[in-house]
């Protein structure tokens, strides 16, 4: 799909200064995050809730694409039963960019977080947010401690 008037994103750096570059073509490193993060990421979840229950599993996520990122709207909307996201209370907003977002960027999850919607300790949604959306800030290049304002999960500013 060609970007700007002349299939080129006008409002990047012009062709022939990007060209003197010494850094590698962004498409040929694009799933090189910043400081060779790999866009894959595993971790482990070991997580205790306010009744002392354990939540504990091995999870696989990945970097988000544009792609990603347009469907964790749209599934935004479909869990909002077709609700404008921006009428909804900032809890409510929260909880669902949460799922919509784990929904897209988790690639394998322990059996007990197959389906979080039926998960009754937003608690354990947010230690597994936390984690994927703490990949994705160091994916690109952030400071994960200083990414509170970025991550506050308001979508409806960008």
């Amino acid at each position: 799909m060609p970007i700007g008037p002349h299939g080129r994103n006008s409002g990047s750096v012009p062709l022939a200064e990007a060209e003197k570059s010494a850094a590698p073509s962004g498409p040929a490193l694009d799933a090189k995050g910043a400081g060779g993060i790999a866009e894959q990421h595993e971790f482990d979840l070991g997580f205790t809730d306010r009744r002392g229950r354990l939540w504990h599993g091995k999870f696989k996520c990945h970097a988000l694409t544009i792609r990603d990122h347009a469907s964790i709207g749209i599934i935004q909307s479909r869990l909002a039963n077709g609700v404008s996201v921006d009428v909804l209370d900032s809890f409510t907003r929260q909880l669902l960019l949460m799922m919509a977002t784990l929904s897209v960027a988790v690639d394998e999850a322990p059996d007990w977080a197959k389906d979080i919607e039926k998960i009754h300790d937003v608690d354990v949604l947010n230690a597994i947010y936390e984690e994927v959306v703490a990949h994705e800030v160091r994916f690109h290049g952030a400071d994960v401690k200083n990414s509170d304002e970025r991550d506050s999960g308001d979508r409806s500013e960008e």
